[in-house]
């Protein structure tokens, strides 16, 4: 059970990892694909992740896309924490009050990384549309992930529970 836990939750990662290193430029419209994923894991088994992952995975995301160092780090990690403290206020959402919570963290993540941005890089010009864009973006991507994640096999089969 343990090892297809960590099977999972690497190759899931690394997938979205790889996703997110395609040369897509940097616009707003370009989601990041780790976000959801490491929402979900810490959503339905947070005992079983740790935040120094979170960090190592922002910094891996901050050396890519060139950023300043600790920004995604910090931005995954507070919006793990964050996602922990809702997670039974979210499993017990219905459908569409769990893709509003989601959502919301999904702006937070955004706004900590763009506001950061703009104070750190004075060149950089504020625009919400950067914060906006992504999550709803992300929020989109989110049933996929999932359904991907909860269900791998009849998702890939496309039969029904």
């Amino acid at each position: 059970m343990k090892l297809n836990f960590l099977m999972g939750m690497t190759v899931s990662l690394l997938l979205a990892f790889f996703i997110n290193m395609l040369p897509w430029g940097n616009h707003p419209w370009i989601p990041d694909f780790i976000l959801p994923v490491l929402l979900y894991w810490v959503l339905f088994f947070p005992e079983k992740i740790s935040l120094v992952l979170f960090f190592i995975l922002g910094l891996m995301m901050d050396i890519q896309t060139s950023s300043p160092l600790g920004l995604h780090a910090l931005a995954y990690v507070v919006g793990s924490v964050v996602m922990s403290f809702w997670s039974r206020k979210l499993l017990t959402n219905s459908p569409i009050g769990q893709l509003l919570v989601v959502f919301q963290i999904f702006l937070l993540i955004h706004s900590i990384i763009i506001i950061l941005f703009w104070l750190l890089i004075p060149s950089y010009v504020f625009s919400i549309y950067y914060i906006l864009v992504p999550a709803i973006i992300e929020l989109c991507i989110w049933p996929i992930v999932r359904k991907l994640l909860t269900h791998p096999g009849t998702f890939l089969n496309g039969r029904k529970l």
